[in-house]
């Protein structure tokens, strides 16, 4: 793997694998919005090329010359807002952008195209691990076209002949999170001395650090054969109320939070933990960063 195209350069996923390519002295094009307020954030290194293109810009997208390139990643994905996850039209334009994206990786003459899913493809289900076999059965606009997404990528890179992977991803964290994830808020109101509200904490959760995931899409370009479908996380869940107490332990041991101050909506969620085996069995991928050390690692950025 020696040139690689990554859409959502810029989330912390992609960042972090682009660091993992400058280690590995892969050259990087990074398909970019100039109006994007985190490109400040994309590493400095002449690997490193930037490209203005929207995502509804990429079926007309173009590079002088012959130019060619191995893997083509594409993590971008719009309209990931709370408010915005069901909302049917909005979520349908990733679906032809998606496959605008893996035409354009057959154009540059990629031969292996990974796509980035999510935990929302599976909804509701009651499996202790989630595994890329697990019954998928997503409940909202946002999961439900991501699954449809990952189906129809790999129906085109059947087509294209390439190796195709679609990473359902679970909750991953880092120094570039967005600022209304449970982790971020937390942590800036922590820092405020604000006192914190949240549900009993109960449930089951599957947290990982962003560079471990970055490292996760590096070792695919590298690795993958075939056509599958892998889950992102961890692979070892514990209740989020331990989450939360490393959080208040790192920023502000003597804080009082609010656990159980909010009530559940529809009863204690089901568990969410990624089942890794297939990933660490076919790339030789093992997390490295526990929690402890990721939260450390965002409060020194």
């Amino acid at each position: 793997m020696k040139k690689v195209i990554i859409t959502g350069a810029t989330s912390s996923i992609g960042i972090a694998l682009i660091e993992d390519c400058i280690k590995n002295n892969v050259e990087v094009l990074a398909l970019c919005r100039n109006t994007s307020n985190r490109l400040k954030n994309l590493p400095k290194s002449n690997l490193i090329t930037v490209k203005n293109c929207d995502l509804k810009e990429l079926e007309n997208f173009e590079l002088k010359g012959n130019e060619k390139f191995d893997v083509f990643y594409h993590l971008g994905w719009v309209y990931t807002g709370k408010e915005e996850r069901n909302n049917v039209e909005l979520q349908y334009k990733n679906i032809d952008y998606s496959i605008n994206a893996i035409n354009l990786a057959n154009k540059l003459g990629c031969k292996k195209f990974i796509g980035a899913g999510s935990q929302a493809e599976y909804g509701e289900h009651l499996d202790k691990k989630t595994s890329s076999d697990s019954y998928a059965n997503p409940t909202n606009a946002y999961g439900i076209c991501k699954y449809m997404t990952g189906k129809l990528l790999s129906i085109q890179a059947t087509k294209f002949n390439m190796d195709y992977a679609w990473v359902r991803i679970f909750s991953v964290y880092g120094k570039y999170d967005i600022e209304d994830t449970m982790i971020s808020t937390t942590i800036k109101k922590l820092k405020a001395k604000e006192y914190c509200k949240f549900t009993p904490g109960e449930h089951i959760w599957d947290y990982l650090y962003s560079s471990d995931a970055g490292n996760a899409f590096y070792l695919l370009g590298k690795n993958l054969e075939g056509n599958k479908v892998y889950c992102l996380g961890s692979g070892k869940g514990k209740p989020l109320k331990e989450y939360i107490q490393i959080i208040k332990e790192e920023i502000d041991p003597k804080a009082k939070i609010g656990l159980g101050d909010i009530e559940y909506i529809n009863g204690i969620p089901n568990p969410m933990v990624a089942d890794i085996s297939n990933l660490t069995k076919d790339t030789g991928f093992t997390p490295q960063i526990d929690f402890r050390e990721g939260i450390r690692k965002i409060l020194q950025k």
